[in-house]
């Protein structure tokens, strides 16, 4: 039988009357219950009300230079909810888990006919330490719109004058009979795209300059900022040389270090001196964007000049220092940068800067893989990567570094595949766009930058999946990456033609992997690469032929394939020129320089041109040579297919002792495979039929 455990059946308790101890149990447990809530309600409070951050929202008069409060502005941040500003402009954001140091992700800063002013400033917002308020800056859409365009008309105006200017010059000249017809026509093309380029670069560059905020300049700055919005940029840069800023940065800096050394130093002083040099920095960095807009190469080599004296201004300052390697790697000196990024890393590491130390070798490796020292280059980026990623995952802005990873990261991946090992070449490849897809959905603010890099990746992603069991990612990459890279390119062709180019070059190259079914397809891709191509070999031959050469390449071997040897010979010799141009020089294109040799002698042997055959052949054979010795297993399927070509023209003309020789030194390559065995057995019978 169970037991009664109904308190109010309890014999001596009448039924249908009130239990007393029943409300006494309810009341204690109600009590009990409230208490409970209390503390949770408190704890909760104390988790996550943490932290809270208190700003103003100015408008900012982008003519008169004033600012003015702004109310009913609405702000929506990660991790704190919405907000409006009130009649002061002023408003308070509560973080509930937040702390002093954090990043704050802005998801949207609204209201009506406006946009940011400092985008710069509030991409980079983080949690107040010193609860100092934080300043939003918007202004009129129209305003900027109109400032932005006044602009730009004044600096194209100019720019045109300086281009009528130095065709007169350059005519007189010729009337002078200074120098020949052919030398006249190279130095006008040459003025007509460095013309051409000014006017794309000036957009790009006015958006900087338009946003200044010139409430914060000195009366010096303003005379200078006068000129660049009129246009004038060459005065503009004799102002700032006249300044002698590097000069007074360099000072400056070597005062700072006096400070930091004297353990009596006034910290006001120091933080004044800070101060200064960061608005000489900000000066600099608009000199150099006005150099950059100016071209020439005289302008480029003292923009190298002003970026290596603040670099080596005061090495333990690192970031100006991975500013200055960025600066050489985009420039594509990959020699330089190398010693740059490896006397970095030393330096952070005597310096006891983990993170400098780590980026630095991480860099270090990507470079290694463009000269292709690519078992180094995967050494140094196994070594970095995790342990940056550990290292970045223990910072307050944990979003700082995912690009530089995320590049990182790709970088192995490539560089994995390249060395036939595809399975953890993928893996690496996957990591990369999963961080990089995150970074670029990251928040309202994110740079542009990130989702043009995304694309890219994609790109990159599936010309290495190809040619491995992962090929089908392949197509389905570039079908969301090439929309991407063409929206980027109808607001700036001349910046993003190259990218185009290279997209529709990959998926011509995906195209002709997955087969005959795919004719169509891979010819239309090629001829949508070469078309781009062209637009950014016309405003830039010196970085894009090469590139166009790999792609006529491609052409010639989807040509040769389908036994169009005629048109495979004319793109063939069309990007030979290119290489051997190229690789005089020292660019890196002896890769391409070998291919192109071995192809064009794959040509002419089914012509039957055997002696022209055999001269190719012998070319890309000592092309190859050098590059199997380096990285023997990257190029020993190349250097086993330029003896087992040997042997074979050598066969065709009868020379099979010869033959021999070259199929020997297939076999000792690449014992394995199926292609040597059966050429050399080959050979061997022709010897016995011979005798």
């Amino acid at each position: 039988m169970q037991k009664n455990t109904n308190l109010c059946s309890h014999p001596g308790i009448t039924s249908g009357k009130t239990c007393i101890i029943t409300k006494v149990l309810k009341n204690f447990c109600l009590l009990k219950y409230c208490t409970v809530l209390f503390v949770i309600s408190m704890l909760t409070t104390s988790l996550f009300a943490q932290s809270e951050q208190r700003g103003i929202v100015l408008e900012y008069d982008n003519v008169k230079h004033q600012k003015t409060p702004l109310a009913d502005v609405e702000i929506v941040v990660a991790n704190a909810g919405s907000t409006i500003t009130d009649k002061k402009g002023e408003f308070v954001l509560k973080f509930r888990q937040l702390q002093p140091g954090d990043k704050i992700t802005v998801r949207r800063i609204m209201k009506n006919g406006y946009e940011i002013f400092n985008t710069d400033v509030v991409e980079q917002w983080h949690v107040s330490r010193e609860n100092s308020p934080f300043e939003i800056l918007l202004v009129k859409t129209e305003r900027l719109e109109e400032a932005r365009h006044e602009m730009v008309q004044r600096a194209s105006r100019q720019t045109e004058k300086e281009y009528e200017r130095d065709m007169r010059q350059l005519s007189n000249q010729f009337k002078k009979q200074n120098f020949g017809e052919e030398e006249y026509k190279r130095r006008v093309r040459e003025l007509e795209r460095n013309y051409e380029q000014k006017l794309d670069d000036i957009d790009n560059y006015i958006e900087r300059f338009v946003r200044i905020d010139w409430t914060e300049l000195s009366a010096k700055e303003k005379k200078v900022m006068d000129l660049v919005a009129k246009g004038k940029f060459e005065e503009a840069i004799e102002s700032y040389e006249a300044a002698n800023l590097v000069e007074r940065f360099v000072q400056q800096q070597a005062s700072i270090a006096q400070l930091e050394s004297d353990e009596k130093a006034i910290e006001r002083a120091q933080k004044q001196l800070l101060e200064q040099q960061k608005r000489l920095m900000r000066s600099i960095n608009q000199e150099v964007e006005l150099l950059h807009l100016q071209g020439s190469k005289e302008n480029i080599d003292r923009i190298d000049e002003i970026l290596r004296t603040v670099a080596f201004a005061d090495t333990t300052n690192h970031e100006v220092m991975f500013r200055y390697g960025h600066y050489l790697r985009n420039q594509g000196r990959y020699e330089d940068v190398l010693k740059i990024y490896e006397d970095l890393a030393i330096r952070a590491r005597n310096d006891h800067d983990t993170l400098s130390e780590l980026r630095a070798t991480m860099f270090a490796g990507t470079i290694l893989d463009k000269i292709g020292e690519y078992e180094k280059s995967v050494e140094l980026l196994s070594e970095a990567l995790p342990s940056l990623e550990r290292y970045n995952q223990t910072l307050r802005d944990t979003a700082r570094y995912i690009d530089d990873i995320a590049y990182g990261y790709h970088t192995l991946g490539y560089t994995l595949a390249l060395l036939h090992r595809p399975d953890e070449g993928h893996q690496y490849l996957q990591k990369a766009l999963l961080l990089l897809y995150h970074l670029q959905k990251g928040g309202y603010n994110q740079p542009p930058r990130y989702r043009l890099q995304y694309a890219m990746m994609l790109v990159k992603t599936a010309a290495v999946l190809r040619n491995s069991s992962w090929m089908e990612e392949s197509e389905p990459a570039l079908r969301e990456a090439i929309p991407i890279v063409e929206s980027f390119y109808k607001q700036k062709p001349y910046r993003h033609a190259f990218s185009l180019a290279y997209a529709w070059c990959c998926y011509g190259q995906v195209y002709f992997t997955m087969g005959d079914s795919y004719m169509e397809e891979t010819e239309y891709a090629y001829r949508r690469s070469l078309d781009y191509f062209r637009e950014a070999v016309e405003k830039n031959p010196d970085a894009y032929m090469g590139e166009m050469a790999k792609c006529k390449l491609y052409l010639g071997e989807f040509f040769f394939v389908h036994s169009e040897l005629d048109k495979a010979i004319e793109n063939y010799e069309w990007s030979l020129k290119v290489f051997e141009q190229k690789t005089a020089v020292g660019e890196n294109y002896k890769h391409e320089l070998s291919e192109t040799y071995f192809d064009l002698g794959s040509c002419y042997y089914f012509q039957q041109r055997y002696n022209e055959a055999l001269d190719m052949d012998l070319k890309a054979l000592t092309a190859t040579e050098p590059l199997f010795e380096k990285e023997p297993i990257v190029y020993r399927d190349l250097m086993s297919m330029c003896l087992r070509h040997m042997a074979n023209v050598h066969i065709a003309l009868n020379n099979y002792e010869e033959a021999q020789k070259y199929a020997r030194r297939a076999m000792n390559i690449d014992p394995k495979q199926a292609e040597n065995r059966q050429i050399m057995t080959k050979i061997e019978n022709k010897l016995r039929t011979s005798k």
